[in-house]
């Protein structure tokens, strides 16, 4: 109606939803129903008791049915939805973003009728499955943080870091060649690593619900 209200923090702690420091377990789902696209920031749960039996007894119930359980918390004075996944024996709190937080593609090129030739379909599905491999976040490493040690370094001698470079302008056609030269590249500089991958033994990887 265009009248101004003014709700203070005081005003804003009497909200029921506030009052519980429980976390409500809802239902539980299948693991693979929940899009990680929901994901927001996860927690580690600890048991709130002496005794970890209930605890131990659900995250191990959890692994044997493959599901995660559905939660309501509040956080921050606000109600947060979440899931309950168990990493390495863990019970972790993945909150979830709300449905309405999660934004939609709406891209003109979705529209666009775009044309592939089989053999370049062919040649990027063959690389792709030339550099699949299991997922071990630990090769990797934070560039930025790097490069922001380079920016520190070289402004403390006076010196610029990265300097600015143009871009030639492509079309699709040198698009799609720069893709596959980029994933030839990659599969050579790769070719090393993974011949001596096969050759090393290979561990039975433990089963993670979650």
């Amino acid at each position: 109606s265009g009248e101004t209200v003014i709700v203070t923090k005081d005003d804003l702690a009497t909200l029921p939803v506030n009052r519980s420091p429980e976390i409500s377990i809802l239902e539980f789902v299948p693991r693979e129903q929940v899009d990680p696209i929901y994901f927001d920031k996860p927690y580690y749960l600890e048991p709130a008791s002496k005794s970890p039996k209930a605890y131990t007894l659900l995250a191990k119930a959890l692994e044997a049915t493959d599901r995660l359980a559905v939660a309501e918390f509040t956080l921050r004075n606000r109600t947060r939805l979440a899931v309950v996944r168990i990493i390495d024996g863990v019970m972790t709190l993945q909150t979830l973003l709300w449905p309405d937080e999660v934004r939609r593609p709406d891209f003109k090129f979705l529209d666009t009728d775009v044309e592939l030739r089989p053999q370049e379909l062919e040649m990027a599905a063959s690389l792709i499955e030339t550099m699949a491999t299991d997922f071990d976040p630990s090769r990797f490493e934070d560039k930025y943080q790097i490069e922001l040690g380079k920016l520190i370094e070289s402004k403390s001698e006076g010196g610029q870091a990265f300097p600015e470079t143009e871009e030639p302008e492509s079309d699709d056609d040198s698009e799609v060649a720069d893709l596959l030269a980029a994933l030839r590249a990659s599969v050579k500089d790769r070719a090393p690593q993974r011949e001596l991958a096969e050759d090393a033994p290979v561990k039975q990887p433990r089963p993670l619900a979650g």
